[in-house]
C-alpha cells in the first residue's frame, strides 16, 4: 500500500462527543485533554500529540504500516510509534490498539 499522507491529520479522541469532553474537564483552571493527534507535514515529517506535548517528529510509510519515529538524543518521551494502515482514512496504533481516524473537516468531532 502506497499511501499519501502528506497535509492528512488522525485523531484519536477520549471521548465520543465535544459535550463530553466539556463534562470531564472538572477543574477550571486545567484542561484535560479530550484527543491525541497526528498530522503529516510532508513526505517525511510530522507533528504528533501525546497527552499535552507536541512532538516533531519524521515518519516512513513502508508496506501497510506508518513508523513515527521519536527525536534524535533522546530528547522524547516515546519510543518508536507503529501504525497499521487500516483503511486510508484508519490508523491502528499497534502498542495500544487504539484507533486514529482521519480528520475530514475543521472539527475533530
Amino acid at each position: 500500500m502506497n499511501a499519501n499522507f502528506s497535509g492528512k491529520i488522525y485523531n484519536h479522541l477520549f471521548y465520543d462527543t465535544e459535550e463530553e469532553c466539556e463534562k470531564a474537564q472538572v477543574d477550571s483552571n486545567f484542561f484535560i485533554n479530550c484527543h491525541q493527534q497526528l498530522e503529516f507535514i510532508d513526505e517525511d515529517n510530522a507533528t504528533i500529540m501525546l497527552t499535552d506535548i507536541i512532538y516533531e517528529v519524521s515518519y516512513t510509510v513502508k508496506k501497510n504500516k506508518v513508523i513515527i519515529f521519536s527525536e534524535e538524543g533522546g530528547n522524547s518521551q516515546f519510543e518508536n510509534i507503529e501504525f497499521k494502515i487500516i483503511q486510508n482514512n484508519e490508523l491502528l496504533r499497534i502498542d495500544d490498539s487504539t484507533v486514529w481516524k482521519e480528520q475530514t473537516g475543521e472539527s475533530i468531532w
